[in-house]
Protein backbone atom coordinates (compact mmCIF):
# COMPACT_ATOMS: atom_id res chain seq x y z
CA UNK A 1 0.00 0.00 0.00
CA UNK A 2 1.63 3.11 -0.84
CA UNK A 3 1.90 6.66 1.63
CA UNK A 4 -1.18 8.23 -0.53
CA UNK A 5 -3.40 5.48 -0.04
CA UNK A 6 -2.56 4.92 3.46
CA UNK A 7 -3.83 9.24 3.54
CA UNK A 8 -7.09 8.18 1.94
CA UNK A 9 -7.65 5.22 4.74
CA UNK A 10 -6.47 2.49 3.07
CA UNK A 11 -7.48 -0.58 0.58
CA UNK A 12 -10.91 -0.27 1.48
CA UNK A 13 -11.21 3.22 0.63
CA UNK A 14 -9.79 2.75 -2.58
CA UNK A 15 -12.21 -0.31 -3.08
CA UNK A 16 -15.26 2.33 -2.40
CA UNK A 17 -13.82 4.81 -4.74
CA UNK A 18 -13.17 2.54 -7.28
CA UNK A 19 -16.81 1.15 -7.40
CA UNK A 20 -18.81 4.36 -6.59
CA UNK A 21 -20.00 4.69 -9.99
CA UNK A 22 -20.94 1.03 -10.76
CA UNK A 23 -22.79 1.00 -7.75
CA UNK A 24 -24.99 3.55 -8.42
CA UNK A 25 -25.25 2.07 -11.90
CA UNK A 26 -26.35 -1.27 -10.20
CA UNK A 27 -28.83 0.29 -7.94
CA UNK A 28 -30.71 2.32 -10.88
CA UNK A 29 -32.91 -0.63 -12.63
CA UNK A 30 -36.64 -0.92 -11.94
CA UNK A 31 -36.83 -4.16 -9.82
CA UNK A 32 -34.09 -2.54 -7.37
CA UNK A 33 -36.12 0.48 -7.16
CA UNK A 34 -39.13 -1.67 -6.77
CA UNK A 35 -37.40 -3.36 -3.98
CA UNK A 36 -37.00 -0.35 -2.52
CA UNK A 37 -40.35 1.10 -2.85
CA UNK A 38 -42.47 -1.66 -1.76
CA UNK A 39 -43.81 -2.66 -5.28
CA UNK A 40 -41.76 -5.82 -6.22
CA UNK A 41 -44.11 -8.85 -6.51
CA UNK A 42 -43.38 -11.84 -4.15
CA UNK A 43 -43.02 -14.07 -7.55
CA UNK A 44 -39.97 -11.91 -8.71
CA UNK A 45 -38.70 -11.57 -5.67
CA UNK A 46 -38.55 -15.00 -5.16
CA UNK A 47 -36.74 -15.54 -8.44
CA UNK A 48 -34.51 -12.88 -6.56
CA UNK A 49 -33.73 -15.11 -3.60
CA UNK A 50 -33.19 -18.06 -5.64
CA UNK A 51 -30.63 -15.96 -7.70
CA UNK A 52 -28.85 -15.18 -5.11
CA UNK A 53 -28.76 -18.53 -3.10
CA UNK A 54 -26.96 -19.58 -6.24
CA UNK A 55 -24.66 -17.26 -5.70
CA UNK A 56 -23.98 -17.35 -2.29
CA UNK A 57 -23.34 -20.99 -2.74
CA UNK A 58 -20.21 -20.38 -5.08
CA UNK A 59 -19.08 -17.39 -3.45
CA UNK A 60 -19.37 -19.14 0.32
CA UNK A 61 -17.47 -22.27 -1.23
CA UNK A 62 -14.93 -20.30 -2.92
CA UNK A 63 -14.13 -18.30 0.29
CA UNK A 64 -13.72 -21.47 2.60
CA UNK A 65 -12.16 -23.23 -0.26
CA UNK A 66 -8.73 -20.46 0.29
CA UNK A 67 -9.40 -20.50 4.05
CA UNK A 68 -5.81 -20.63 4.39
CA UNK A 69 -4.83 -18.41 1.54
CA UNK A 70 -3.93 -15.16 3.84
CA UNK A 71 -5.32 -12.84 1.34
CA UNK A 72 -8.68 -14.33 1.67
CA UNK A 73 -9.00 -16.48 5.44
CA UNK A 74 -9.65 -12.97 7.42
CA UNK A 75 -12.58 -12.29 5.24
CA UNK A 76 -14.23 -15.80 6.02
CA UNK A 77 -16.31 -14.67 8.70
CA UNK A 78 -19.16 -17.30 9.48
CA UNK A 79 -21.60 -14.30 10.86
CA UNK A 80 -22.14 -13.52 7.18
CA UNK A 81 -22.44 -16.81 5.75
CA UNK A 82 -25.88 -16.34 3.76
CA UNK A 83 -26.91 -19.86 2.05
CA UNK A 84 -28.91 -20.86 5.19
CA UNK A 85 -31.15 -17.63 5.46
CA UNK A 86 -31.46 -17.83 1.55
CA UNK A 87 -32.85 -21.03 2.19
CA UNK A 88 -35.30 -20.34 4.89
CA UNK A 89 -36.40 -17.02 2.46
CA UNK A 90 -37.05 -19.50 0.03
CA UNK A 91 -38.84 -21.86 2.34
CA UNK A 92 -41.13 -18.90 3.08
CA UNK A 93 -41.88 -17.34 -0.83
CA UNK A 94 -42.91 -21.23 -2.26
CA UNK A 95 -39.67 -21.28 -4.18
CA UNK A 96 -37.83 -24.97 -4.15
CA UNK A 97 -34.04 -24.74 -3.65
CA UNK A 98 -33.86 -27.16 -6.55
CA UNK A 99 -35.51 -24.95 -8.82
CA UNK A 100 -33.85 -23.85 -11.95
CA UNK A 101 -31.83 -20.54 -11.53
CA UNK A 102 -31.80 -17.54 -13.26
CA UNK A 103 -29.44 -17.73 -16.42
CA UNK A 104 -27.75 -14.37 -15.05
CA UNK A 105 -27.32 -15.82 -10.97
CA UNK A 106 -25.60 -19.32 -13.19
CA UNK A 107 -23.27 -16.96 -15.30
CA UNK A 108 -22.10 -15.29 -11.94
CA UNK A 109 -21.44 -18.28 -10.21
CA UNK A 110 -19.56 -20.18 -12.80
CA UNK A 111 -17.42 -17.02 -12.48
CA UNK A 112 -16.81 -16.99 -9.30
CA UNK A 113 -15.88 -21.16 -9.76
CA UNK A 114 -13.65 -19.71 -12.47
CA UNK A 115 -11.98 -17.30 -9.86
CA UNK A 116 -11.07 -19.47 -7.00
CA UNK A 117 -10.05 -21.67 -9.51
CA UNK A 118 -7.64 -19.49 -11.05
CA UNK A 119 -7.23 -16.17 -9.34
CA UNK A 120 -8.78 -16.60 -5.66
CA UNK A 121 -7.71 -13.42 -4.05
CA UNK A 122 -10.35 -11.96 -6.98
CA UNK A 123 -13.27 -12.95 -4.48
CA UNK A 124 -12.35 -10.56 -1.85
CA UNK A 125 -14.15 -8.24 -4.48
CA UNK A 126 -17.28 -9.95 -4.44
CA UNK A 127 -17.01 -10.78 -0.62
CA UNK A 128 -16.42 -6.84 -0.34
CA UNK A 129 -19.72 -5.91 -2.13
CA UNK A 130 -22.26 -8.28 -0.83
CA UNK A 131 -21.14 -8.56 2.47
CA UNK A 132 -21.19 -4.56 3.08
CA UNK A 133 -23.55 -4.03 0.71
CA UNK A 134 -25.84 -6.57 2.55
CA UNK A 135 -24.87 -4.46 5.99
CA UNK A 136 -25.94 -1.54 4.40
CA UNK A 137 -28.22 -1.01 1.99
CA UNK A 138 -29.81 -4.36 2.25
CA UNK A 139 -30.82 -2.97 5.56
CA UNK A 140 -32.99 -0.04 3.43
CA UNK A 141 -34.48 -3.22 1.29
CA UNK A 142 -35.60 -5.11 4.66
CA UNK A 143 -37.96 -2.26 4.88
CA UNK A 144 -39.36 -1.58 1.60
CA UNK A 145 -40.24 -6.00 1.38
CA UNK A 146 -41.87 -5.39 5.03
CA UNK A 147 -43.78 -2.92 3.06
CA UNK A 148 -44.86 -4.89 0.22
CA UNK A 149 -45.26 -7.82 1.66
CA UNK A 150 -46.69 -7.10 5.03
CA UNK A 151 -44.36 -8.84 7.02
CA UNK A 152 -43.25 -8.95 10.63
CA UNK A 153 -40.25 -10.11 12.48
CA UNK A 154 -37.81 -12.09 10.33
CA UNK A 155 -40.03 -14.25 8.07
CA UNK A 156 -39.29 -13.68 4.40
CA UNK A 157 -36.79 -11.47 5.71
CA UNK A 158 -33.73 -13.79 6.57
CA UNK A 159 -31.29 -12.95 4.17
CA UNK A 160 -31.05 -9.18 5.56
CA UNK A 161 -31.49 -10.43 9.63
CA UNK A 162 -27.88 -10.96 11.17
CA UNK A 163 -28.34 -12.15 14.25
CA UNK A 164 -25.00 -13.54 14.95
CA UNK A 165 -23.65 -9.69 14.57
CA UNK A 166 -24.72 -7.36 17.69
CA UNK A 167 -23.38 -4.32 16.55
CA UNK A 168 -23.70 -4.10 12.84
CA UNK A 169 -21.68 -0.48 12.80
CA UNK A 170 -18.23 -1.96 14.86
CA UNK A 171 -18.72 -4.97 12.78
CA UNK A 172 -18.37 -3.22 9.38
CA UNK A 173 -15.79 -1.13 10.97
CA UNK A 174 -13.95 -4.46 11.99
CA UNK A 175 -14.33 -5.79 7.86
CA UNK A 176 -13.01 -2.67 6.35
CA UNK A 177 -9.33 -2.87 9.20
CA UNK A 178 -9.71 -6.50 7.65
CA UNK A 179 -9.54 -5.56 4.18
CA UNK A 180 -6.88 -2.78 5.12
CA UNK A 181 -4.50 -5.96 6.63
CA UNK A 182 -4.65 -8.45 3.93
CA UNK A 183 -1.35 -9.23 2.50
CA UNK A 184 -2.05 -7.60 -1.03
CA UNK A 185 0.32 -6.60 -3.22
CA UNK A 186 -0.09 -3.64 -4.97
CA UNK A 187 -1.00 -4.91 -8.68
CA UNK A 188 -3.16 -7.65 -6.68
CA UNK A 189 -4.89 -4.49 -5.11
CA UNK A 190 -5.75 -3.01 -8.52
CA UNK A 191 -7.37 -6.24 -9.57
CA UNK A 192 -9.49 -6.99 -6.77
CA UNK A 193 -10.98 -3.16 -7.30
CA UNK A 194 -11.34 -3.94 -11.07
CA UNK A 195 -12.72 -7.34 -9.72
CA UNK A 196 -15.15 -5.07 -7.47
CA UNK A 197 -16.73 -3.37 -10.83
CA UNK A 198 -17.52 -6.72 -12.23
CA UNK A 199 -18.95 -7.78 -9.36
CA UNK A 200 -21.75 -4.81 -9.09
CA UNK A 201 -22.48 -5.41 -13.20
CA UNK A 202 -22.80 -8.90 -12.42
CA UNK A 203 -25.58 -8.38 -9.59
CA UNK A 204 -26.76 -5.98 -11.77
CA UNK A 205 -27.52 -7.96 -13.88
CA UNK A 206 -29.56 -10.13 -12.06
CA UNK A 207 -31.78 -7.90 -11.24
CA UNK A 208 -32.03 -6.11 -14.37
CA UNK A 209 -33.48 -9.53 -15.70
CA UNK A 210 -36.09 -9.40 -12.67
CA UNK A 211 -37.42 -5.88 -14.25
Amino acid sequence: MTAMERLQGGFAQRLRAGTTAAHQHAESGTFVRGLLEGTVSRAAYGRFVHGLHTVYEALEAGLRAHGHDPRIGPLVFPEVERVAALEADLAFFGVEVSAEPLAEARAYARHLEGLSARAPHRLVAHAYTRTLGDLSGGQTLRRGLERAFGLTGTAGVAFYVFERIADVDTFKHRYRATLDALPLSEQEQTEVVDEAVRAFELNAAITRALG
